[in-house]
């Protein structure tokens, strides 16, 4: 499979630019916090035309999809991803998932051509799915603080979906327990009912 590089560079672009900040840790430093478990959200609201994973998400974080961006933003009712640290951002890619690899060594091949670099690139497990792990150093420029963005790529029909968490980098390293815990939670649909099943079955 030939992956188009003009439209992964545009992509990528998008996502540097777009990345929103990230989700604080909770106060009490590596405590548990109570969590629930959601459909990854699309723009549209109509249940068939959500993204076919699950995440763990803290109790208090809500979808929302009245701040206007090219995805859905996911975190605590009143947060603003222009101010505040609780957020994820979930959207769309056009970047074809077919072969990861070729995702993987088409980003290694700009790294050298572009401010950013992938300080971390793998093609990871996600269920039965196969989908790409990777972290972002995106130096100062434009007038925004440098900052290092977390990203899970997955495949869904007609290409493939961007989970992002991103920090300023001098605070990156204290909150990325926590955002690994949200993104390492997402699971394809029905595994995560399998899953959910199954506890249910031992408790008794």
């Amino acid at each position: 499979m030939k992956l188009n590089r003009s439209i992964f560079v545009t992509v990528l672009i998008c996502l540097v630019a777009t990345a929103p900040a990230a989700f604080a840790a909770e106060e009490g430093g590596d405590q548990a916090s109570p969590t629930k478990t959601i459909d990854l959200p699309s723009l549209s609201t109509a249940p068939s035309n959500q993204y076919p994973y699950t995440v763990e998400i803290p109790v208090n974080w809500e979808i929302r999809r009245e701040i206007p961006a090219p995805g859905v933003f996911v975190g605590p009712p009143g947060a603003q991803p222009e101010f505040d640290y609780d957020m994820i951002f979930v959207r769309p890619s056009q970047v074809d998932l077919t072969s990861p690899e070729a995702v993987v060594e088409a980003i290694r091949a700009n790294d050298e051509s572009q401010p950013w670099s992938a300080a971390e690139l793998e093609v990871i497990e996600v269920g039965d799915r196969r989908g790409v792990w990777v972290l972002l150093d995106v130096p100062a420029m434009a007038g925004k603080a440098a900052r290092k963005t977390l990203t899970v790529k997955l495949p869904i029909e007609g290409g493939s979906l961007d989970v992002l968490a991103s920090a300023p980098s001098d605070r990156f390293d204290e909150l990325r327990s926590t955002f690994e815990s949200v993104l390492r939670s997402i699971r394809p649909k029905a595994e995560a009912r399998a899953e959910g099943e199954s506890g249910a079955g031992t408790d008794g």
